[in-house]
């Protein structure tokens, strides 16, 4: 199965990750999958999401933002 790879802003991640689940019906979140991606990059997560209706799933990659000493990822939980 192929997957759709995505990747948004820091600023849109909430927004844009709203959207793929009201608006593209990707109601059901898969797996979140921690990551280094290595010196350019940095840490973050893979989200697999999958529409139920028609079984697609896409893939979404967030680099982590550091704050003072932490690194920290929008938050989606209010999609639940």
């Amino acid at each position: 199965m192929k997957l759709d790879n995505k990747e948004f802003g820091f600023e849109s991640f909430s927004s844009e990750m709203e959207e793929l689940k009201n608006e593209k019906h990707f109601d059901y979140l898969v797996t979140i999958v921690g990551e280094d991606f290595g010196t350019d990059e940095g840490l973050g997560c893979i989200y697999i999401l999958e529409n139920t209706n028609t079984h697609e799933r896409c893939s979404v990659k967030q680099l982590a933002k550091t704050v003072g000493t932490e690194y920290v990822i929008p938050t989606v939980s209010k999609l639940c």
